[in-house]
């Protein structure tokens, strides 16, 4: 197979893939272990593969396509890794589902995965060609290389120990190794729950329009994970008023017919009804549900996220935005992208408390 360009990345809890090393007798053969390619697969718009100690390589011809040669264009650079990272925070939100659907576990923070985690690789079927590793030094991915090239020198540490200090001393280094390396680190990635994701990504990327919709709320359960609930309501709102307004605008198109001796909108007449400021968000939800393009109780929804939304935004002092205004925004945003023809999604919810 011709050598293809990837993108890598470690996701930000530990998994292995598909299945745990347990322990190790000899170090010797952990490096090739961690680096042993034992998940691929090639669907209609993409194609990944993942090594045992969780590195991802995504490949998305499309994105290919848009790469412009290093140092031309700065911010043209900036923003096709941009967008990258919507597909990649977007993929890392399915398989979070994946795993609810398949396991029934909740495990991951959903973190955003960023620049400080993801580097550019180069790959012939399972081969690594090149990988150029750059990333922050206190970033997760940072943690899994570094361990990645630890373990190539496991076995000489191993065989010095036993020569300096006898064979109990390596016995003894070897169990410490494994605690170190192993302790805490037990879940893995099923075959299954990957494979589930990937077709639920496929189907997404054949209609890319999605991808960003999908990062957000993404972005937005991760605050919401953080406690951050006015951001995660928020975040939430963009995709909510980005549905609004294309509907909306295919409302108004449709009633824009030839009529009363020319056309029945004139261009006046357009740019006031694309109007945020004369039609707002409350105006264009109810005409939407009115004329049949929103579901009555989705309209709802909408209109009390939105009235959320605004007390957030304008500083309402008897206003506290809780879990539950946050969660709502989520459902509420992923109901309409469903409604849209995108994907339902089970979403992750749990928490943790500092105390």
């Amino acid at each position: 197979m011709p050598e293809k360009p990837f993108v890598a990345f470690y996701l930000p809890q530990e998994v292995w893939v598909p299945t745990a090393i347990e322990k190790l007798e000899d170090f010797g053969t952990l490096h090739n272990l961690l680096e042993e390619f034992t998940f691929s697969t090639t669907r209609r718009n993409f194609d990944l593969k993942a090594c045992r100690d969780g590195m991802f390589f995504l490949h998305i011809p499309v994105m290919e396509a848009k790469v412009r040669p290093a140092g031309k264009d700065f911010d043209a650079t900036v923003g096709w890794w941009s967008e990258f990272f919507d597909y990649i925070n977007a993929f890392f939100l399915i398989l979070d589902h994946a795993l609810l659907e398949r396991e029934k576990f909740a495990y991951f923070e959903m973190t955003q995965i960023d620049k400080t985690q993801v580097f550019r690789a180069s790959l012939e079927d399972c081969t690594v060609k090149s990988m150029g590793w750059g990333g922050n030094t206190k970033s997760a991915s940072s943690y899994f290389m570094h361990r990645r090239m630890f373990a190539a020198q496991f076995r000489d540490l191993q065989e010095e120990a036993g020569r300096r200090l006898g064979q109990s001393a390596a016995d003894s280094m070897r169990d410490r190794l494994n605690t170190f390396l192993f302790l805490g680190m037990k879940f893995a990635l099923k075959e299954a729950t990957l494979d589930l994701a990937c077709d639920i990504f496929d189907a997404l990327l054949t209609r890319p329009y999605f991808v960003k919709d999908y990062a957000e709320l993404a972005k937005a359960l991760a605050e919401y994970k953080r406690g951050d609930y006015e951001t995660a309501l928020i975040l939430t709102w963009f995709v909510v008023e980005k549905w609004l307004s294309n509907d909306w605008n295919d409302f108004i198109i449709s009633k824009n017919r030839a009529d009363c001796g020319g056309q029945r909108i004139s261009t006046g007449r357009m740019e006031s009804l694309k109007s945020g400021r004369d039609y707002s968000a409350s105006i264009r939800s109810n005409m939407l549900e009115l004329a049949d393009m929103l579901p009555c109780d989705l309209y709802r929804e909408i209109d009390e996220v939105r009235r959320s939304r605004n007390k957030v935004v304008h500083t309402d002092k008897n206003f506290v935005c809780r879990s539950s205004h946050a969660q709502q925004g989520l459902q509420t945003a992923l109901r309409y992208l469903v409604h849209k023809g995108g994907a339902d999604l089970k979403l992750n919810f749990s928490q943790q408390s500092m105390g």
